[in-house]
């Protein structure tokens, strides 16, 4: 918002260069008059009434914003007879005016802080004691700043808006906790439990307070209530404009309810071709089937060699029919092997018989007996020894050498 006083400066400036050429003028003019004896022209009287008239306008605007702004003392209008007097009560009038427009600024600021202060609420209880006693100080603190007319201003507003008052301590802990050290928490709190006690102050330490739209003051409640008629009186007139043309807000919602349908027809078609994906997967029984025939071949290779068996034994059946027939003798040479492996076996025979005969002959035992290498073929020397401990082997290798 421009200033009333910089546009008189403009005006009182602009008087001061009328005057001046005025000046020039009329020094002219003298001039002739005095050196040639030429009368003055009827322009340069129409000029000074015109300059006249000016600063008229420019004294009584001037008077006007002095006044306004309580400027004291006030001369009279007709005390201003001069271009001077003018200028030094528009200097008086126009810092008037700027501590007018600061003291504004600072009434607006600091109910700025009040009303923020009215928005604490406590995170738990809708009715915390502390926190009353707290909004019904701001509140009687805002209208006390509000109702202070300028020029007087409030005491406690310039506190307000340099951050000294102890309200502003209170907004500190909430706003500026993680940035305070211990000292600057401290002397804060010590601030707000002055004036309000540490109930307040340990809510507000442990984070229980908090910025609420719903825990405005009165006076704001009050503005919402003055729209809530408008909009009932507004309402029952489209209802009337509803109920005179009720076939266009019909098809409305036959239009919306058309426009549902396919897009549920849409979200269905996808859903069958998902489900159609995994028919494919239960014909994995390749695997059953794999492990079905894998006995199979077994079955069929047992078969073969039974085939097999019955094969060799119906060409074998023959064979000894003949051989029966023919050569009855021939079949008892076939013990013949077993008496290789009878021979075989024979040397698991002598250990016995050794055993035998050395518990009845009761022979010295020999320490001194060393196993030598086994006699040569023929050679019956050791054969009688029966503490011979390679007796049986050798019993086997002579036996066998017979």
């Amino acid at each position: 918002m421009e200033l009333q006083y910089t546009k008189l400066q403009q005006e009182t400036a602009d008087l001061q260069q009328t005057f001046e050429l005025l000046a020039a003028e009329l020094a002219g003019a003298a001039r002739q008059i005095v050196n040639p004896g030429m009368c003055p022209p009827e322009s340069l009287a129409g000029r000074i009434s015109e300059a006249r008239q000016q600063f008229e306008a420019v004294r009584a605007e001037v008077h006007g914003l002095a006044e306004g702004m309580m400027v004291q003392p006030l001369p009279a209008l007709d005390e201003l007879a001069d271009l001077g007097s003018l200028q030094r009560l528009l200097e008086s009038a126009a810092a008037a005016e700027n501590n007018r427009r600061g003291a504004t600024e600072e009434q607006t600021a600091a109910l700025a802080v009040l009303a923020r202060i009215l928005t604490i609420a406590h995170r738990e209880k809708k009715e915390f004691a502390p926190l009353a006693e707290c909004h019904a100080a701001t509140g009687e603190l805002r209208d006390a700043i509000a109702g202070t007319a300028w020029p007087e201003r409030h005491p406690d507003a310039a506190a307000l808006v340099a951050g000294t008052h102890p309200l502003n301590s209170l907004l500190t802990l909430l706003d500026q906790a993680d940035d305070l050290d211990e000292e600057q928490w401290v002397a804060q709190e010590d601030a707000v439990a002055a004036l309000f006690g540490r109930t307040l102050v340990v809510a507000a330490s442990r984070g229980k307070l908090e910025f609420s739209a719903g825990a405005a003051p009165v006076a704001e409640a009050e503005e919402p209530a003055v729209p809530e008629p408008a909009v009932a009186e507004v309402a029952p007139v489209p209802a009337a404009a509803a109920e005179s043309e009720p076939v266009e807000e019909v098809p409305a919602p036959e239009a919306a309810a058309v426009e549902q349908e396919p897009e549920p027809v849409a979200a269905v078609e996808p859903e069958p071709v998902a489900t159609a994906e995994p028919e494919p997967e239960p014909t994995a029984e390749p695997e059953p089937v794999a492990v079905a025939t894998e006995p199979e071949p077994e079955r069929a290779h047992e078969a073969d060699l039974v085939a097999f068996a019955e094969a060799v034994a119906a060409e074998a059946e023959p064979i000894p029919v003949a051989a029966a027939q023919s050569l009855p003798e021939p079949a008892a040479e076939a013990p013949e092997p077993l008496v290789i492996s009878m021979a075989d076996a024979a040397p698991e025979q002598p250990p016995a018989r050794v055993a035998e005969a050395a518990a009845s002959a009761e022979l010295p035992a020999f320490p001194d007996m060393r196993i030598g290498p086994a006699p040569a073929e023929g050679d019956d020397s050791r054969r009688t020894s029966p503490t011979d401990p390679q007796r049986p082997q050798r019993w086997g290798f002579w036996r066998g050498s017979r």
